[in-house]
């Protein structure tokens, strides 16, 4: 007789595994991964709103190349279709593109389904050119979500994993509101540089940072009801600060600052500088200096002050002033040595930029490493914040 082969034990194994990894999955809880609770509906805006985006100022004498395609003009109640030669110019007086002179203020638009194309970029939406005492202010206006895909584009980009960069979205999403919210005083939202948001017209967004900004169209953050300024920097080397240590006034909740690590590998992580003396001097209107005296620190380490013995006498430098005067390859104000060497001034530092909010390559690690979701990871960096819908789409 044959022996009875036993039933396979695989089955029950797989189970098994199944319900250790479905506990595992429940326990695991990173810090910071409690998903943001979604709050109703800000519903600021009754649809999708436009933002004025502030490109370029032109002085007197100063021109700009424009697109040679046909572009439908309105200037001071006229209409008309131009195609312009190569140049916008302004003398003082007058608008010139090409062979026509503009009364002003004026909208130019490109023809439908085509960017504008302005110096060395392309644009999308339309520009409106103001007159503002002796310069001209040229500022496109472009539906918002249009310009977010440019700004993501532009300040995270596609090598980004996509939980990160819908991260981004909804940052720089709440940054831009905000800025709409509180500018409207002045003829201009936002501008195109890392005062604001970065707007680069030589980078078109492609397919993933469009899926990113369409996945969380009109989502933005909150706390205690109001947006929530989104603000993030590149790399903040370990810690980020509270917005209150930055930029000074009062700090809520979600811009408190928090221990982050996850940005270890990035670039810029920790870097080095050094500065010709007289250059340093120079940039610090300080004549000669002489050496330099004690530092104070933040409660987060980034330099505060050092005293700077100037040849007219001990000046105490800011430091961001002296971030600034040591150049370009000084990334921030974390800076953790600061010596004379020679005829060099020599520093070295961690992070990059102001490390308030979203850490960018923290965000990228824990997207592409940790499995995080864009809601864990602006949890991580903004905690308490809720996430509110800026308008109905």
């Amino acid at each position: 007789m044959r022996a009875r082969r036993g039933k396979s034990s695989k089955p029950v194994l797989i189970v098994v595994l199944l319900c250790i990894a479905a506990l595992a999955a429940l326990l695991y809880s990173p810090p910071g991964r409690a998903p943001i609770a979604s709050a109703a509906a800000l519903d600021l805006f009754p649809a999708e709103p436009e933002i004025r985006v502030l490109l370029r100022v032109l002085k007197t004498g100063e021109s700009l190349r424009i697109g040679s395609k046909p572009l439908a003009v309105s200037a001071a109640g006229s209409q008309g279709t131009l195609a312009p030669e190569s140049l916008l110019e302004w003398n003082g007086q007058q608008l010139v593109m090409g062979t026509a002179a503009l009364r002003l203020p004026a909208r130019i638009a490109p023809e439908a389904g085509t960017r504008l194309e302005l110096g060395d970029g392309r644009w999308p939406g339309e520009l409106e050119v103001l007159q503002d005492g002796a310069v001209l202010r040229l500022i496109l206006r472009v539906p918002f979500e249009e310009y977010l895909a440019g700004v993501v584009q532009a300040e995270m980009g596609p090598t980004f994993a996509d939980a990160a960069l819908e991260a981004q979205a909804i940052a720089c999403r709440s940054y831009a509101a905000n800025q709409i919210a509180t500018q409207k005083s002045r003829a201009w939202d936002v501008d195109t540089t890392q005062l604001t948001q970065v707007l680069r017209g030589d980078r078109q967004p492609g397919r993933k940072v469009r899926r990113a900004v369409e996945l969380t169209r009109g989502l933005v953050l909150t706390w205690n009801g109001r947006l929530l300024e989104g603000v993030f920097s590149a790399v903040c080397g370990g810690r980020t600060r509270s917005s209150g240590e930055a930029f000074g006034g009062t700090t809520v909740p979600p811009l408190s600052g928090r221990e982050c690590g996850h940005c270890r590998a990035a670039p810029f992580h920790e870097w080095s500088a050094s500065r010709d003396r007289t250059e340093v001097a120079t940039a610090l209107g300080c004549g000669e200096i002489l050496g330099l005296g004690a530092m104070t620190f933040t409660q987060t380490e980034r330099l505060a002050s050092v005293v700077v013995h100037c040849q007219s006498g001990p000046v105490d430098v800011s430091g961001s002033r002296m971030k600034r005067a040591l150049g370009t390859a000084a990334r921030s104000t974390w800076i953790t040595l600061l010596e004379m060497d020679g005829t060099l001034i020599r520093a070295n530092g961690r992070g990059h930029g102001h490390g308030v909010g979203l850490c960018q390559h923290g965000a990228g690690h824990l997207a592409s490493r940790s499995g995080w979701s864009a809601a864990d990871i602006l949890a991580y960096y903004y905690p308490t914040a809720e996430l509110a819908r800026l308008y109905t789409p």
